[in-house]
């Protein structure tokens, strides 16, 4: 877990979710994430009015989905 970022367990409908809220790209705000055990994410950034939703089955051969999500936000504002 990166400095910052604060962890929430929640299981609903037979699923488990990670929820996070992690500094935002230009540390002003806090991000929030929602993250399924099989690499499904909701990425919801209010600073910047975006939210990214990420579907799969596999990492798909990304290690840091988090940083990838930031800069994509960051590179579409």
């Amino acid at each position: 877990m990166r400095r910052g970022e604060r962890r929430i367990f929640l299981k609903r409908l037979e699923k488990a979710f990670v929820l996070y809220s992690t500094p935002s790209y230009d540390l002003k705000r806090y991000d929030i994430i929602a993250w399924e055990k099989s690499d499904q994410i909701l990425y919801i950034s209010p600073s910047n009015d975006t939210v990214i939703l990420r579907t799969g089955k596999t990492d798909g051969g990304v290690s840091d989905w988090v940083g990838a999500l930031k800069e994509l936000i960051n590179s579409i504002d």
